[in-house]
């Protein structure tokens, strides 16, 4: 899967988002994988100006365009919560293929989860169960 993902990503754009996952976040302790793996404060009102933040960041990473289709939605969230469960320090050591899928898989469920998309088909970068459809 992880061959798949780098045909149709890029080599290139599949580097530069694990190196952009583990760089730190600006204005945070920590890198960017830990600041998208923190939940959002609820009625906060600094809440929409990060989850504008975050958008913006993994659109700019061009998470948006990713030719993911083939990779059904909740096996994306399978491997997105792998992540999201997981300590970013050990994340960063596991083996090369499978890294590139769980943190393509998470990069683009938090996208789909941020902008809403994915809570009508139950994708959640949170773990946990997905709601059954209605």
């Amino acid at each position: 899967m992880a061959a798949t993902m780098e045909a149709g990503i890029g080599k290139a754009a599949v580097l530069k988002a694990i190196d952009w996952c583990y760089a730190p976040q600006p204005g945070v302790a920590g890198s960017r994988l830990e600041w998208l793996k923190t939940p959002l404060k609820h009625h906060s009102p600094s809440t929409m100006a990060e989850t504008l933040e975050r958008i913006r960041g993994l659109k700019e990473l061009g998470v948006r365009g990713w030719p993911l289709d083939g990779v059904a939605l909740s096996k994306q969230q399978v491997y997105a919560a792998h992540v999201q469960m997981r300590r970013p320090s050990m994340t960063a050591p596991i083996e090369r293929q499978r890294q590139t899928v769980e943190i393509i898989c998470f990069l683009r469920a938090t996208l789909l989860e941020l902008t809403g998309h994915g809570a009508a088909a139950g994708v959640t970068a949170q773990p946990g169960p997905v709601p059954p459809s209605s």
